[in-house]
């Protein structure tokens, strides 16, 4: 069976650079290590829903390892910010990728290019019902790959809220 990266972008896996390309075809998934800056949004409301929907602390040079488990057609992707975990899990529903992260699902239009890939967060939903747009936190990721791993830059806002995370670094593959 195909993995989940490969089945979500078709014809555009084979473009990506080497290093994501081999990370992301591993049937039996795959751990990356790096270093991440973390930072939260400014605002009281913004900093108490970062920590409600578990995302990790502010830091400069964080260390963060990145652990992927596949299970079927699903992928469990468990991010540990120095001491602190976020766990999701991933999977593709009608050629897109679905996150779940506790009650919400978030999913996403990913496009592959010969640079790495670029993550948009277009619809959401909480514990199954579907949230109108305005509420949808607007999220949006980039993995660029080269020689020896991949830059990651993530950032995540909610309407009317303003950034709730962001964290931008470097992982190389284990």
């Amino acid at each position: 069976m195909a993995t989940l990266y490969r089945r979500l972008l078709g014809s555009a896996f084979d473009g990506m650079p080497d290093v994501l390309r081999s990370f992301h075809d591993r049937p039996e998934g795959g751990k990356a290590c790096g270093e991440v800056r973390v930072t939260r949004g400014t605002t009281r409301l913004a900093r108490t829903i970062a920590t409600l929907a578990g995302f990790p602390p502010e830091g400069d040079s964080m260390p963060l390892t990145v652990e992927v488990l596949v299970s079927g057609e699903r992928e469990s992707w468990i991010r540990s910010f120095g001491s602190h975990i976020f766990s999701t899990a991933q999977w593709v529903k009608n050629g897109r990728l679905v996150e779940r992260s506790g009650a919400m699902n978030m999913v996403f239009e990913v496009k592959a290019s010969s640079r790495g890939m670029h993550f948009r967060s277009i619809s959401a939903s909480m514990v199954f019902v579907p949230l109108p747009m305005a509420l949808v936190p607007r999220a949006e990721v980039d993995a660029i790959g080269d020689e020896a791993g991949w830059s990651i830059d993530v950032r995540i806002e909610a309407a009317g809220v303003g950034p709730l995370v962001r964290y931008q670094g470097r992982v190389r593959p284990v």
